[in-house]
C-alpha cells in the first residue's frame, strides 16, 4: 500500500481538508473487510464513553498534581522539557505536552494536548489577512460543549463531554463512515446504541476509570471473553508512521508539494513558514509530522476541489 497512491482518494472522498491521518489505514481496512462481508462492526464511541484516551488519564494525573506544592510541579516541568524534540507519540513527548500545560486553565489545557497546532504556531504560519479574518478566540467555540451538557466540574468527564460532541462526530464517525461507503461497507458502532450511552452516563467516573488505564468497566464486563494479553494491554492507537514517511521514503516529495509555486497553501499560509517547519521536522530538531500532514491534506483538498489539478504523487526527482 502506498500512502501516494491513496492521497488522491482521500481528498476526493473526504471533500474537505481533513487531516486525521488515520483514514490512510482505515481507507485500506474497509477495502479489505469488505472482500469479505458487507457490514462491520467497529468500537466507535467507547473511548468518549468510557473514558478510554490517554488525554483522560492525563486530565486526572493533572488534578492531582495540582495538589502538590509548586516547586514538585516545577521539577516535573524541567524534566518534562527533555521531550521537547521527542516524536509525537513517544512517551517521553507525552510528558512534555503534560506538563507544558500545567499553567492553563482546564479547558486550555485540555485544548493544547488534543490541538494540532497552537495558537502562536497558527499565527506564524497563516498569512495576515487571514489572520484578520479568524475569530480572536476560536477555541472558545469548543469549551462551550462543556457548559452546555452541564458537565461536572471533574476534568475527566468534561473532557468526555467536549469530544462526545466534537471529536466523536467530527472526526471519528465521519472518518470511519467515509472510508467504509468509499467500498461499499456498511459500519454498525454497538456503542453508539441510545441505551448503552445512558447507561454509560449515568455510571460514576470511578466504575470507568482507574490511576492506570481506562475503559475498566469494559475490561471487566468481557474478561471471560477476552485473551489476558489484550486484557493487560495497553491502549494501541490506530495511526501511521508519518514522522519516519517525511523524513525519509517522502522527504523529497513533502518539499515539493508543500513548497510549489501552484500549491494551493500559498494563498492562505506563509510560505517561509512552511519551509522552516520542513527544516526544523527533516533536521531532527522537532517532530511537526501533524502539523505537515495538516498542510497535505488542505493542499491535496484544494489541488483536487478547487483547482481542479492533481494531486502529485511522486518527487520532482521521480
Amino acid at each position: 500500500p502506498s500512502v501516494l497512491e491513496m492521497l488522491p482518494r482521500l481528498a476526493w472522498h473526504y471533500d474537505e481538508p481533513f487531516a486525521d491521518s488515520s483514514a490512510i489505514p482505515t481507507m485500506y481496512l474497509s477495502e479489505v473487510t469488505r472482500r469479505s462481508v458487507k457490514v462491520a462492526l467497529t468500537g466507535d464511541g467507547g473511548d468518549e464513553l468510557f473514558a478510554g484516551y490517554q488525554r483522560y488519564m492525563a486530565a486526572r494525573w493533572a488534578a492531582f498534581w495540582q495538589r502538590l506544592p509548586m516547586w514538585s510541579r516545577r521539577l516535573l516541568a524541567v524534566v518534562g522539557r527533555v521531550g521537547r524534540r521527542a516524536p509525537s507519540r513517544s512517551f517521553l513527548r507525552r510528558v512534555y505536552r503534560f506538563t507544558q500545560a500545567f499553567p492553563l486553565s482546564v479547558p486550555e489545557r485540555y485544548l493544547r494536548w488534543v490541538g494540532v497546532c497552537e495558537r502562536p504556531m497558527r499565527r506564524e504560519l497563516l498569512l495576515p489577512d487571514v489572520v484578520r479574518e479568524l475569530p480572536e478566540d476560536a477555541e472558545a467555540v469548543l469549551l462551550q460543549w462543556a457548559k452546555r451538557c452541564g458537565c461536572p466540574a471533574d476534568a475527566v468527564t468534561q473532557a468526555m463531554c467536549v469530544d462526545w460532541h466534537t471529536y466523536l462526530p467530527g472526526d471519528i464517525l465521519c472518518k470511519v463512515d467515509i472510508a467504509s461507503m468509499a467500498h461499499g461497507l456498511e459500519c454498525r458502532s454497538p456503542f453508539l446504541d441510545h441505551h448503552v450511552a445512558e447507561l454509560a452516563a449515568l455510571m460514576p467516573l470511578r466504575l470507568k476509570q482507574s490511576w492506570r488505564r481506562g475503559k475498566k468497566i469494559l475490561i471487566q464486563t468481557f474478561r471471560e471473553l477476552l485473551p489476558p494479553e489484550i486484557q493487560t494491554r495497553g491502549k494501541m492507537g490506530f495511526g501511521v508512521p508519518l514522522a519516519d514517511w517525511f523524513r525519509e521514503a517522502l522527504r523529497d516529495w513533502l518539499r515539493d508539494v508543500l513548497l510549489a509555486s501552484d500549491s494551493g497553501l500559498r494563498n492562505w499560509f506563509d510560505t517561509a513558514a512552511i519551509r522552516r517547519l520542513i527544516d526544523e521536522h527533516q533536521s531532527g530538531q522537532l517532530d511537526h509530522a501533524p502539523r505537515l500532514w495538516a498542510l497535505v491534506a488542505f493542499d491535496a483538498w484544494y489541488r483536487t476541489h478547487v483547482a481542479r489539478r492533481p494531486v502529485p504523487v511522486e518527487s520532482s526527482g521521480g
